[in-house]
């Protein structure tokens, strides 16, 4: 009677640590899975940083900053307007008379891009936001009355896209 007991007594206590084994190895395998995930958002991201920093994307943006450099040279930049009217109409002939419509437009529909895979985190929306949001940020500001005024003629997303992702901007800027 003894030997009967003690092998159900080890069968329970076999039973019992192969329902460990298997709930302790679902939990490991549900943690492998979510930080493959997160890694996969952030290679996504590091993805979208690449095409930031790449053709086309990059003669884009660099004919913008050599627009505004040009005017800051001038000595333009620095007349101080107070009055905002002025001071938008001025932005707005900035961007007329060097022709930044295309290339303004390129880095927004690229703000909104990023904003979709933010937004179904597709993405890791605070890398992201690290990485892309001050820049969103800034560039909204300087281009404000370019984008207010094309955004009537155009979907929702035209100016979405940048406004979501300068709300993750980690500095003030």
């Amino acid at each position: 009677m003894t030997l009967a007991r003690f092998k159900t007594s080890a069968e329970v206590i076999a039973l019992c640590a192969g329902v460990v084994g298997l709930l302790s190895g679902g939990l490991f395998a549900a943690y492998q899975h979510l930080q493959a995930r997160d890694r996969d958002r952030v290679q996504t991201t590091l993805a979208y940083v690449a095409a930031f920093r790449s053709d086309p994307l990059l003669t884009k943006r660099t004919t913008i900053l050599q627009a505004w450099l040009d005017e800051e040279r001038s000595g333009a930049l620095a007349i101080g307007i107070s009055d905002v009217a002025k001071a938008e109409s001025y932005l707005k002939n900035v961007i007329v008379s060097k022709l930044l419509d295309d290339e303004i437009t390129a880095v927004l529909k690229f703000y909104s891009e990023l904003r979709v895979g933010m937004a179904h985190q597709v993405c890791d929306g605070i890398t992201a936001g690290q990485f892309f949001g001050c820049d969103a940020k800034v560039f909204r500001n300087l281009h404000w009355g370019f984008i207010e005024e094309h955004s009537k003629d155009r979907d929702a997303a035209f100016a979405s896209g940048i406004e979501y992702v300068a709300k993750h901007c980690t500095q003030s800027a």
